[in-house]
Order: structure tokens, then C-alpha cells, then sequence
């Protein structure tokens, strides 16, 4: 590892880089798995795509597998960017309870904490309970599985916070869990216009996920670009 970038994201807490967020607030990377999680979104071309994503003002964000929140910073940034200021809602769900007071952190910093709602849960099913395993030396990296060792995490069923609002941006980055959530969830995905994506190959394939999506009304929207070996995509509701 780069020896400078070693040393920052183990001092980070002591000496911290703080960034400005384009319309109000700011933004701490102040711990290794902030710096991981900034680096993983505001790296990522795919999610800079949101910025011309929308004709107008979205009204609702929902944020699966939320990490740090990094994301809703990100598509928060893009909105202020094109429509000035906005009042979009953003519905987040990590299921690590480590990251939670980083998420609430983040959204105070950058002025969101009364835009969001934050649920400690995993979607894919909708009910019961699933085993949620982590890494310690990187909160990014986890798995779910039905039975084993690790958290006990409770299932969400976003027709609960959502409730009859259609969501006009879903994105999925939960570990190989999406192709549940498809399987599972076709009255979110009926309600939903565009979803942004990470798919995790070692859960299913990008001709099963596509399929999926076909078949419940979407289609592949620009390309596919492929990120630590997974394939990070963007589809649209077919008009």
C-alpha cells in the first residue's frame, strides 16, 4: 500500500481531512472505513452517471447496503448541482451496526439528517432473519446468509417506508442479496423508475439479473463497467 495512504487512514481520526459539500455542509473522512467507503463511491463513474439522470428534482432515494452514506451524499451533491436546492427524501439500509454512527455522522455534516431515514436491517426477503457477518478490519467487505455465525439482523420490508410513494432511484449494493430482492420484491420494483447497481458475481450471473429486470419493466441503461471483478450498472424504467 502507498505508504502515505497507509499512515492517513490510520491517523485519519487524529488528523482529519474535511471536505466541503457543494451546497451546505461538509464532509469528515475521519476513520479507515470512511476513507474506503468515500473511495468506493466518489470513485466510481457509475454513480457519478446520477447527475444527468433525472429531467427534475427526484422525490425519493432509497439507499440499500448505505455503508458509511456515502452514497446519498454523492446523489445528494449531483441534485444540488442541477436543480439547486432540493428537498428529495432518501430512505438508507445498512444492516452494521458499526457503520450506523457513521451514517448518522455524515448526514448531520452535510445538512441531510432531517431528509433521511435510517434502518439497521438487510432487505432481499420480506420477513425474518438473516446472519450478517463482517469484517473487522474493513466494515465494507460482508456477507448474509440464512443460518451460520455473526449478527442476527432483521429482514426489511420497504413497502413499510416507502408505503404508496414511488421511488424514483433504488440502488442495491448488498453482497450478492439482489438477486433475492428481485426474486422477492415485485411490487418495490413495479414502484421503482431507475435502479442503480452493483452485482456481485459470485451470488448469480449478469444474464440472470438482466433477465430479471427485463421481465419487471427495465432495460439496461449505458454501459456495464466492471469493479472488483463485479459489474456496476444502471437501468431505467422501458418508457
Amino acid at each position: 500500500m502507498h505508504l502515505p495512504s497507509f499512515l492517513y487512514r490510520r491517523l485519519s481520526r487524529f488528523v482529519t481531512c474535511v471536505l466541503r459539500v457543494p451546497g451546505g455542509g461538509t464532509l469528515e473522512l475521519d476513520s479507515k472505513f470512511q476513507v474506503a467507503s468515500f473511495q468506493d463511491v466518489f470513485m466510481d463513474p457509475n454513480y457519478w452517471r446520477i447527475f444527468t439522470l433525472f429531467a427534475q428534482e427526484p422525490k425519493l432515494v432509497v439507499d440499500c447496503g448505505a455503508h458509511c452514506g456515502h452514497f446519498t451524499v454523492l446523489t445528494e451533491i449531483c441534485l444540488r448541482m442541477r436543480f439547486g436546492e432540493v428537498a428529495t427524501q432518501y430512505v438508507m439500509v445498512e444492516p452494521n451496526d458499526h457503520l450506523q454512527p457513521m451514517i448518522k455522522r455524515n448526514l448531520a455534516s452535510a445538512n441531510l439528517s432531517d431528509r433521511a431515514q435510517v434502518y439497521q436491517a438487510v432487505v432481499g426477503q420480506k420477513s425474518g432473519t438473516a446472519m450478517l457477518e463482517t469484517m473487522a478490519k474493513n466494515f465494507l467487505i460482508s456477507s448474509v446468509s440464512s443460518s451460520g455465525t455473526g449478527q442476527a439482523v432483521d429482514y426489511l420490508d420497504l413497502a413499510e417506508p416507502v408505503g404508496d410513494r414511488r421511488i424514483d432511484l433504488l440502488k442495491l449494493d448488498i453482497e450478492g442479496a439482489e438477486f433475492d430482492f428481485l426474486k422477492q420484491n415485485p411490487d418495490i420494483l413495479a414502484k421503482t423508475d431507475n435502479i442503480v447497481a452493483e452485482v456481485h458475481l459470485n451470488a448469480g450471473t449478469m444474464e440472470a439479473f438482466d433477465a430479471a429486470l427485463s421481465a419487471a419493466g427495465f432495460q439496461l441503461d449505458g454501459p456495464v463497467m466492471e469493479a472488483y471483478g463485479n459489474r456496476m450498472v444502471i437501468y431505467r424504467r422501458k418508457s
